[in-house]
């Protein structure tokens, strides 16, 4: 992947998980956005989810359209070097 390349970031999360996808989408797009472009990476999508429902079937929602590029999970507790 060319260094000049950004690669898109998809947030996503299911039950509790919803709300700490929220959290980190809010993060990429104020306090940790200059760590998002540093590590050539630009959010695309934000998905939380949350209630009883088949999580196949709300991934497959969630992510039916057409994107090019790699699936990147941000986790709150992980920094990208």
């Amino acid at each position: 992947i060319p260094s000049t390349e950004s690669l898109p970031l998809f947030i996503t999360g299911y039950s509790e998980g919803g709300g700490y996808a929220l959290k980190a989408s809010q993060m990429a797009q104020t306090s940790q956005s200059v760590m998002l472009t540093k590590n050539a990476l630009e959010l695309k999508m934000t998905s939380p989810q949350e209630g009883a429902y088949s999580l196949q079937d709300q991934m497959d929602f969630a992510f039916s359209e057409a994107y090019d590029g790699v699936l990147v999970v941000l986790l709150l507790k992980t920094q990208l070097v």
